[in-house]
């Protein structure tokens, strides 16, 4: 069987207000495996854009996942819930977004991208190595593909990065604008 594209095991998202605690989603579990199609439909206030919110990271500061678990591509995002993160194979695949989402992310962040080629060096999870961009490149980032894929879909700041180094203006502003959605 293959794995999925996104799996959310049991998601519960709540929100602090002035009147308490609301329970926006309970027990959410959905598995989407690579080129299907899912809709999510229901009333309004049943929980379908807090869901989405949720995998996206994207909760408002008042909106914190209190139990369950998304994967996605890979990464496993455990670390909404207080446990450390997974490593994994399919870490390559979100590095691979990161490292091509680079036009885009300085895009968003209204920055111009500093001219020169970019080469990202990755200790993977078995100790090898996977490298991104041409290897003559004038800038280099290297570190763990944890770390930079954590700092890339932003469930790190790049201030806790401890193995990620970047040599080259484009390098450092690649880590300083680095994302991979919206």
């Amino acid at each position: 069987m293959a794995v999925p594209l996104l799996d959310i095991r049991d998601l519960t998202v709540e929100f602090s207000t002035r009147r308490g605690i609301v329970r926006a989603v309970e027990h959410v579990a959905i598995s989407i495996a690579k080129g299907e199609t899912v809709g999510i439909v229901g009333e309004s206030g049943s929980g379908k854009s807090v869901t989405s919110y949720a995998v996206m990271r994207i909760l408002d500061r008042a909106g914190k996942i209190v139990e369950g678990a998304v994967y996605f591509t890979g990464l496993d995002v455990r670390a909404a819930v207080g446990m450390p993160p997974s490593e994994t194979e399919r870490l390559r695949h979100v590095a691979w977004i990161v490292y091509s989402a680079r036009p885009y992310a300085f895009q968003v962040a209204g920055r111009q991208m500093p001219p020169g080629d970019l080469r990202v060096e990755l200790e993977a999870p078995d100790g090898s190595t996977w490298a991104l961009g041409p290897e003559d490149a004038d800038n280099r980032i290297t570190g763990t593909a944890l770390e930079y894929c954590r700092v890339g879909v932003q469930r790190m700041p790049l201030s806790d990065a401890a193995t990620l180094k970047a040599e080259g203006d484009l390098a450092h502003a690649a880590l300083e604008v680095a994302r991979a959605f919206l």
